[in-house]
Protein backbone atom coordinates (compact mmCIF):
# COMPACT_ATOMS: atom_id res chain seq x y z
CA UNK A 1 0.00 0.00 0.00
CA UNK A 2 1.35 3.30 -1.10
CA UNK A 3 1.75 6.05 1.72
CA UNK A 4 1.71 3.34 4.78
CA UNK A 5 4.60 2.67 6.39
CA UNK A 6 5.95 -0.94 6.71
CA UNK A 7 6.93 -2.32 10.06
CA UNK A 8 10.75 -2.63 8.86
CA UNK A 9 10.01 0.85 7.15
CA UNK A 10 9.29 2.75 10.69
CA UNK A 11 12.07 1.14 12.34
CA UNK A 12 14.92 2.07 9.78
CA UNK A 13 13.27 5.71 9.55
CA UNK A 14 13.10 5.97 13.75
CA UNK A 15 17.15 5.39 13.52
CA UNK A 16 17.64 7.47 10.61
CA UNK A 17 14.62 9.54 9.76
CA UNK A 18 16.58 11.25 6.82
CA UNK A 19 17.43 7.83 5.45
CA UNK A 20 14.25 7.30 3.50
CA UNK A 21 12.50 10.09 1.61
CA UNK A 22 9.01 10.20 1.84
CA UNK A 23 8.07 8.65 -2.48
CA UNK A 24 4.45 8.37 -3.85
CA UNK A 25 4.99 6.66 -7.33
CA UNK A 26 5.72 3.51 -10.13
CA UNK A 27 9.30 3.36 -9.61
CA UNK A 28 9.93 5.53 -6.98
CA UNK A 29 7.92 3.27 -4.47
CA UNK A 30 9.81 -0.02 -5.93
CA UNK A 31 13.21 1.49 -5.17
CA UNK A 32 12.12 2.49 -1.49
CA UNK A 33 11.04 -1.07 -0.82
CA UNK A 34 14.57 -2.65 -2.49
CA UNK A 35 16.60 0.13 -0.09
CA UNK A 36 14.28 -0.89 2.76
CA UNK A 37 15.12 -5.24 2.06
CA UNK A 38 18.89 -4.29 1.38
CA UNK A 39 19.72 -2.61 4.67
CA UNK A 40 17.39 -4.77 6.67
CA UNK A 41 19.47 -8.07 5.07
CA UNK A 42 22.39 -6.09 6.49
CA UNK A 43 21.44 -5.84 9.50
CA UNK A 44 21.31 -9.41 9.84
CA UNK A 45 22.83 -11.19 7.53
CA UNK A 46 26.70 -11.42 6.58
CA UNK A 47 28.34 -12.99 3.37
CA UNK A 48 30.53 -15.99 3.94
CA UNK A 49 32.63 -17.34 1.06
CA UNK A 50 32.83 -20.80 1.42
CA UNK A 51 35.62 -21.15 -2.04
CA UNK A 52 38.48 -19.97 -3.12
CA UNK A 53 39.23 -16.28 -3.92
CA UNK A 54 38.53 -17.16 -7.70
CA UNK A 55 35.90 -19.19 -7.07
CA UNK A 56 34.23 -17.73 -4.40
CA UNK A 57 30.56 -19.17 -3.30
CA UNK A 58 29.32 -16.68 -1.40
CA UNK A 59 26.04 -17.74 1.37
CA UNK A 60 24.15 -15.88 3.74
CA UNK A 61 24.94 -16.64 7.52
CA UNK A 62 23.12 -14.96 10.30
CA UNK A 63 25.24 -12.18 12.23
CA UNK A 64 23.33 -13.19 15.82
CA UNK A 65 25.08 -16.98 15.43
CA UNK A 66 27.83 -17.89 17.81
CA UNK A 67 31.03 -17.93 16.59
CA UNK A 68 31.40 -21.76 17.47
CA UNK A 69 27.97 -22.08 15.59
CA UNK A 70 29.19 -20.61 12.90
CA UNK A 71 32.74 -22.18 12.32
CA UNK A 72 30.77 -25.84 13.01
CA UNK A 73 27.99 -24.37 9.62
CA UNK A 74 30.97 -23.15 7.35
CA UNK A 75 33.14 -25.87 7.75
CA UNK A 76 29.91 -28.12 7.06
CA UNK A 77 28.85 -26.48 4.16
CA UNK A 78 32.79 -26.25 2.77
CA UNK A 79 33.25 -29.47 2.99
CA UNK A 80 29.79 -30.62 0.97
CA UNK A 81 30.20 -27.54 -1.29
CA UNK A 82 30.33 -30.03 -4.06
CA UNK A 83 26.84 -31.35 -3.21
CA UNK A 84 25.31 -27.93 -4.29
CA UNK A 85 24.69 -26.14 -7.60
CA UNK A 86 26.18 -23.18 -7.55
CA UNK A 87 25.31 -21.95 -11.56
CA UNK A 88 22.31 -23.40 -13.42
CA UNK A 89 24.90 -24.55 -15.83
CA UNK A 90 25.97 -26.79 -13.64
CA UNK A 91 22.77 -28.70 -12.80
CA UNK A 92 23.36 -31.80 -15.33
CA UNK A 93 19.91 -33.47 -17.09
CA UNK A 94 18.43 -29.47 -17.04
CA UNK A 95 16.68 -28.62 -19.93
CA UNK A 96 17.41 -25.05 -20.98
CA UNK A 97 13.80 -24.47 -22.01
CA UNK A 98 13.36 -24.70 -18.45
CA UNK A 99 15.11 -21.43 -17.13
CA UNK A 100 15.75 -19.48 -20.27
CA UNK A 101 12.94 -16.43 -21.19
CA UNK A 102 12.49 -16.60 -24.70
CA UNK A 103 9.32 -13.88 -26.36
CA UNK A 104 8.39 -15.78 -29.61
CA UNK A 105 7.49 -12.90 -31.91
CA UNK A 106 6.32 -13.51 -35.61
CA UNK A 107 9.30 -12.46 -38.44
CA UNK A 108 6.83 -9.79 -40.74
CA UNK A 109 5.43 -8.03 -37.10
CA UNK A 110 6.52 -4.31 -36.68
CA UNK A 111 7.85 -3.62 -32.64
CA UNK A 112 5.64 -0.86 -31.20
CA UNK A 113 7.02 0.53 -27.88
CA UNK A 114 4.22 1.64 -25.75
CA UNK A 115 3.78 4.06 -23.97
CA UNK A 116 4.59 4.16 -20.19
CA UNK A 117 1.61 3.77 -17.39
CA UNK A 118 1.58 5.84 -14.31
CA UNK A 119 1.58 2.75 -11.29
CA UNK A 120 -0.50 4.81 -8.85
CA UNK A 121 -2.05 8.11 -8.79
CA UNK A 122 -0.87 11.30 -6.80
Amino acid sequence: MVGKSTEVEVKLRESDPEAIPELRCGEEVFEREMEISRRMKASILEEVHLGMSDDPHPVSAAKELKSADKATMIALLTDYRDAFVWLHEDMTGLDPKFYQHQIHLNKDEKLVHQRRYQMCHG
